[in-house]
């Protein structure tokens, strides 16, 4: 579709605030990069007519960036991509892919936090976690948040209730 991976972060993020416009500060957060790089990349989209940006009213600095038609268009394409990723591994045993997504979140929680890779929303990274808190049982880790055991197979890399760990 002719865009760079920041780009197609851009318009998922953006895709997934329904409608609310973002800053490029709440964006550049979002995504983990500088401020500098997300208005490189809006600037790039707005050419491609994929997003508009609108000044506050109030304060000519500030600035909200929305999505187009053909930009929510596109960014729902974007945010498929992973259907066939996904199908692919439906093909493995059901314990397969729970062992799959615990080594990929504990990767991803390391990069994180040695601060190789933005921080992640994922279980391992977050204060409500409590791993492996009912040895040998199936569900053996803890969300305290939620007040429920859950396995590998549940393990979450974006959640919404995530609170960093110290």
């Amino acid at each position: 579709m002719g865009l760079n991976p920041t780009q197609s972060q851009i318009l998922g993020t953006l895709f997934r605030a329904d409608g609310r416009g973002l800053g490029l500060s709440a964006l550049a957060e979002e995504l983990g990069v500088r401020v500098p790089t997300v208005s490189d990349s809006v600037t790039a989209l707005e050419r491609k007519e994929l997003v508009q940006k609108t000044v506050h009213p109030g304060d000519g600095r500030r600035m909200s960036v929305t999505l187009t038609r053909r930009g929510r268009s596109t960014a729902k394409k974007v945010s498929e991509w992973s259907s066939e990723l996904l199908a692919a591994l439906d093909v493995l045993p059901a314990e397969e892919q729970a062992t799959l997504l615990a080594s990929l979140v504990s990767v991803v929680g390391e990069l994180a936090t040695t601060g190789q890779i933005a921080p992640a929303r994922t279980c391992v990274t977050c204060r409500f976690f409590g791993p492996s808190e009912h040895p040998g049982e199936a569900l053996e880790h803890h969300c305290h948040f939620a007040g429920v055991a859950f396995g590998d197979g549940n393990l979450r890399v974006d959640c919404s209730d995530h609170e960093p760990a110290e």
